[in-house]
C-alpha cells in the first residue's frame, strides 16, 4: 500500500492524468485544466488511462523503512 508523504505539494509539475476515451470522444483531466473533445475516429467502448507522475520522495510504501524527518 502506498502513503502519501505529509510534504507533498501538490501545486508541483507532478500531476497525475485521466485519460477517457469513449465512442467518438476524449477527455483529459489534469491538476490544471479539463480538456473535452470529439474525435472524428469511433471507439466502440470506453478506455481510462490513469497516469501517475509522482517522485519516489512523495511516497513510501507502509512497510517501507523512513528515511529521515516524515513531516
Amino acid at each position: 500500500m502506498l502513503k502519501q508523504r505529509s510534504s507533498c505539494n501538490p501545486r508541483n509539475k507532478l500531476f497525475p492524468q485521466l485519460e477517457i476515451f469513449s465512442h467518438n470522444g476524449y477527455t483529459l483531466i489534469d491538476g490544471s485544466s479539463d480538456i473535452v473533445n470529439n474525435r472524428a475516429s469511433f471507439f466502440q467502448g470506453t478506455l481510462a488511462n490513469i497516469t501517475l507522475k509522482c517522485d519516489e520522495s512523495f511516497y513510501h510504501f507502509s512497510d517501507e523503512p523512513i528515511q529521515g524527518p516524515y513531516f
